[in-house]
C-alpha cells in the first residue's frame, strides 16, 4: 500500500543519514497513489443537505485513498464524512495533509473524531446506516466524519476497512458554516448577563482547535453580586470527546462546580485532548449560579 511506501522510503532515507554522520530532515510529504479524485462541494447552505460525491467500496482489509479538492468558499468549516451503506463496523476515516508522517485527524464514529494520538485511547466506534433525508441544527454526521477550519486545497483521505468483507460508503466532502457563534477571540468574548440562577450559555467543539471564550458579567446588587460559581455540562451523553472549563481561578472538567469566578473576569472552553465532533455531538452548556 502507498501508506507502506512512505514509511519505507523514511526509514531507508533515515539510516542513510545517520550512517552517513548527518541530520534527519523532517520527512517531506509524499502523496499516496490515489484511486480517486473528487471535487468537494464549497460551501452547503444551512438548509441543505450535502450531496453524495461518489459511492466507494473498499475490499476486505484493505484501504482506499482519494483526493479531494477544496475550492474557495465562504464557509467556515469543511468537511469529509463517509456513511456506510448498510451496518457495518470496522471503518476508519482519516485525512492527510502536507505534513504526511502520520494522519491529521481520524475518526470511527458519526459523534467524535480527533488527532491520531487522541484517537488511538478512543473506544467510540458507533458506525450509522441512516439515510441523508432529515435536516438538523445543529449538524450531524450521518458516519465517520472529520472537520477543520476551511481552507481550500487537497487533501488525502484514507479509509481503511478492518472487517473481513468489503464494505461499501457514500462519500462526502463539503464547506458549511459554523453552528457555534461563540467568540474564538480573547480579546472580544461572548458576554453573559447573569439574571437568574442557572443562567446558562450554549457551545461546541466543533475543530480540535476550537476554543471558545466567554465573560460572565452580574448585576450591581443581589445574589450574584462579584462572584458567581460556574459549571460546564456536555450536552450528549453518548460525545466521548472532552471538555475543561478554563477560569482564573481554576480548571474544571464536565460536572465540577468551579470555586467563585470573579464577574466580568474571561473564561474558555476547550478540549484538553485533541478531540471534537459535530456540533450535534460536541454541544456544551455553561451554567452561573
Amino acid at each position: 500500500m502507498s501508506s507502506i511506501r512512505m514509511l519505507i522510503a523514511a526509514v531507508v532515507l533515515s539510516a542513510l543519514l545517520v550512517a552517513c554522520g548527518g541530520t534527519i530532515p523532517i520527512t517531506p510529504f509524499v502523496p499516496p497513489d490515489v484511486d480517486f479524485v473528487i471535487g468537494a462541494q464549497a460551501f452547503v447552505p444551512e438548509a441543505q443537505q450535502p450531496d453524495a460525491l461518489r459511492t466507494i467500496t473498499v475490499p476486505a482489509r484493505d484501504e482506499v485513498w482519494v483526493r479531494v479538492t477544496f475550492g474557495s468558499s465562504d464557509a467556515d468549516h469543511r468537511f469529509v464524512e463517509i456513511v456506510p451503506t448498510d451496518s457495518s463496523s470496522g471503518l476508519q476515516l482519516e485525512t492527510w495533509g502536507q505534513r504526511g508522517r502520520r494522519a491529521e485527524l481520524v475518526s470511527r464514529s458519526p459523534l467524535l473524531f480527533g488527532t491520531a494520538t487522541a484517537m488511538r485511547a478512543a473506544t467510540s466506534t458507533v458506525e450509522s446506516q441512516a439515510e441523508r433525508s432529515s435536516l438538523s441544527s445543529p449538524w450531524k454526521c450521518f458516519g465517520p466524519c472529520v472537520a477543520e477550519r476551511y481552507q481550500s486545497g487537497d487533501v488525502y483521505v484514507r479509509i481503511a476497512n478492518a472487517a473481513s468483507s468489503s464494505r461499501t460508503v457514500r462519500f462526502y466532502a463539503y464547506g458549511i458554516e459554523a453552528w457555534d457563534t461563540s467568540s474564538s477571540t480573547p480579546s472580544d468574548p461572548t458576554t453573559i448577563h447573569v439574571t437568574a440562577p442557572d443562567t446558562g450559555v450554549s457551545g461546541a467543539i466543533e475543530t480540535v482547535d476550537d476554543v471558545d471564550y466567554f465573560v460572565f458579567t452580574c448585576p450591581s446588587t443581589g445574589p450574584w453580586f462579584g462572584e458567581v460559581y460556574l459549571e460546564l455540562e456536555r450536552s450528549v451523553d453518548a460525545y466521548l470527546g472532552q471538555f475543561e472549563l478554563v477560569t482564573v481561578v481554576g480548571t474544571y472538567g464536565v460536572g465540577e462546580v468551579s470555586d467563585l469566578v470573579p464577574c466580568g473576569s474571561s473564561v474558555l472552553v476547550r478540549s484538553p485532548n485533541g478531540t471534537a465532533g459535530p456540533s450535534d455531538a460536541s454541544r456544551y452548556v455553561i451554567y452561573a449560579n
